[in-house]
């Protein structure tokens, strides 16, 4: 990993000096070749962190109604948001979004918000995330999911399930990797439960909120993050790159400050006398070997 990343950073620069050796070539300064050597640089850390990650995260909102079928509301890309009405809830907004820069399971929003004037129906909202994968990876995938509400009303209840599916089903519900329930009233709160397990790319992982008002009017507002944890070996090549990008800014200043630094050394004169600019200064040559 290390050679390839210094042939591309060789190649970025349009030269075979070694990725320490920076801003070298004749008629230019080092300040003025540093600074995109760096930017190029920085690039090339970010892209091996995320090699094979092409492929687009598709994010997808469905809805069940007293245990029937999911109907999908709609997909895109990276984020989607859905505002509806099903069943007896008058309102139904449900939103998610994955990291537009990874194909890594990271979803930045998993979010409902639910309201109604009292009824008995029960509504399941999903939100999924398919097209993930897990490459380049170690020692399997580990996950950080945060679940959380900002107000649940009272005699409501909400059971947050997070799934993954091997198969790469939309709203794939094939191995349950934590829940959580939470009864109202209830004001904010919040809890964060890891899960790791080996997968086959690609998958999908799918959030699903299932909700009842029991009759009770009211609402819920609930929230989840599901965030991939960095194996050692993409931690190792951060830091490693992190590393270089201090070291070479470091060199930089230096030779900035030493070429700032004026010329103090006393003039010579015929004789080869050096004199200093105090009164009565005067020092013989240095004589070495003779």
């Amino acid at each position: 990993m290390i050679s390839i990343l210094r042939d591309r950073f060789r190649h970025a620069r349009g030269d075979t000096f070694s990725s320490f050796q920076v801003g070298r070539r004749a008629g230019t300064s080092p300040q003025a070749r540093d600074i995109p050597a760096l930017r190029k640089l920085t690039i090339l850390v970010l892209a091996a962190m995320t090699a094979g990650t092409a492929a687009a995260v598709t994010v997808s909102i469905g809805t069940q109604l007293n245990g029937g079928a999911i109907v999908n509301q709609g997909s895109a890309d990276g984020t989607f948001d859905l505002t509806t009405n099903v069943g007896g809830y008058n309102s139904v907004k449900a939103s998610g979004m994955a990291d537009p820069f990874f194909v890594y399971p990271n979803f930045s929003t998993s979010s409902v918000d639910v309201s109604s004037g009292g009824t008995t129906d029960s509504l399941s909202v999903f939100v999924s995330e398919s097209g993930l994968t897990s490459a380049p990876r170690t020692y399997g995938l580990s996950l950080l999911n945060s679940l959380g509400v900002t107000r649940v009303s009272t005699g409501w209840t909400l059971d947050t399930y997070v799934w993954l599916d091997p198969t790469n089903t939309v709203f794939g519900r094939d191995t349950l990797l934590v829940n959580r329930s939470f009864a109202g009233p209830l004001g904010a709160s919040s809890v964060d439960l890891a899960s790791f397990l080996d997968v086959t790319d690609p998958y999908s992982i799918t959030v699903e909120y299932r909700i009842k008002s029991n009759a009770n009017k009211g609402g819920i507002n609930a929230t989840a993050d599901i965030n991939d944890v960095p194996t050692p070996s993409t931690s190792l090549l951060l830091g490693m790159g992190l590393t270089g990008l201090g070291l070479a800014m470091s060199r930089r200043e230096k030779r900035g400050a030493f070429a700032a630094q004026p010329d103090t050394t006393p003039a010579a004169d015929s004789k080869g006398w050096q004199h200093g600019a105090g009164p009565g200064f005067a020092a013989k040559p240095l004589m070495v070997g003779g």
